[in-house]
């Protein structure tokens, strides 16, 4: 497991568990039986693996700042608290967001944290339940974040 507790770099890792998925559907139907975890894989399958690989070596540019808070807010404004969520048929997920007033009157929106989740494999497919879960994902991080926030 990848240590992102404000789950920064959550994309990356879900492609990697999509692939992850993806890979042993392949196999297990190429083998009609248990998933053989000593067989090559090749074709677009292994394209789509050297991509993702490729891609994790560029995270060690990815940098992001220590602060939430912009150096230009204006104090007297509380910032807003905004969340997104979304579905499916393979996962859902849920984004957090502080949106700051800005000293000229402008607003700034800086990402708290995220969460997502693959779907039960019997679940997959169930774009609507995915929605709803994320819809509740959403919720819950909120609550989370308002208790633990101060």
């Amino acid at each position: 497991k990848a240590y992102d507790p404000l789950g920064f770099v959550l994309p990356c890792k879900m492609i990697g568990s999509l692939l992850l998925r993806l890979s042993i559907q392949v196999l297990k139907k190429e083998a009609q039986g248990p998933v053989p975890w000593d067989q090559v894989v090749n074709g677009d399958l292994l394209r789509r693996w050297s991509d993702y690989f490729s891609m994790l070596v560029t995270l060690k540019d990815v940098k992001f700042p220590r602060s939430f808070k912009p150096a230009n807010c204006d104090p007297e404004v509380e910032p807003d608290l905004v969340m997104f969520s979304d579905g499916n048929p393979d996962s859902f997920g849920a984004c957090a967001y502080a949106v700051w007033t800005l000293m000229d009157g402008s607003r700034q929106a800086v990402l708290l944290m995220s969460r997502a989740k693959l779907s039960a494999v019997l679940q997959k497919g169930e774009t609507v339940r995915n929605e709803l879960s994320g819809a509740v994902f959403s919720c819950r991080l909120k609550e989370w974040i308002l208790r633990n926030s101060g």
